[in-house]
């Protein structure tokens, strides 16, 4: 056997196996990795227990604006007994009418408003 011969049987199915083995992953795509951004998001839309807290967080800064909030005044007004429909061949729309009017306003006393504000502000930390 001549040196070439042995070469073209021993080496070269050797390099054919190796270029085989090699070229399918060369061809197939690599799985790209993550970023942290990418991970923390996919946590993030995954885990239900945090988005419930991220909604309890946002309820509770509501109840803090909403505690200093004063309470707007109410104005009532409203009629009682108007004659709708003729009584007796007699209609006098206006005769039995009795107007009512109210108005309240919720005064606070010894600071209220501002000790609200404060305990929401404690109860959200």
């Amino acid at each position: 056997m001549s040196p070439s011969k042995s070469f073209i049987h021993v080496v070269l199915p050797w390099l054919a196996v190796f270029v085989g083995l090699m070229l399918p992953g060369k061809l197939a795509n690599a799985q790209s990795g993550y970023t942290w951004e990418q991970i923390k998001s996919k946590f993030e839309t995954a885990n239900l227990a945090l988005q419930a807290d991220e909604i309890n967080v946002q309820e509770m800064k509501a109840q803090e604006i909403t505690a200093y909030l004063r309470p707007n005044p109410q104005l009532t007004l409203s009629a009682d007994g108007t004659q709708i429909a003729p009584h007796e061949g007699i209609w006098r729309p206006l005769s039995g009418t009795a107007l009512l009017s109210s108005f309240s306003y919720l005064h606070e006393r010894d600071n209220k408003r501002e000790l609200r504000l404060q305990v929401h502000k404690r109860v959200r930390r």
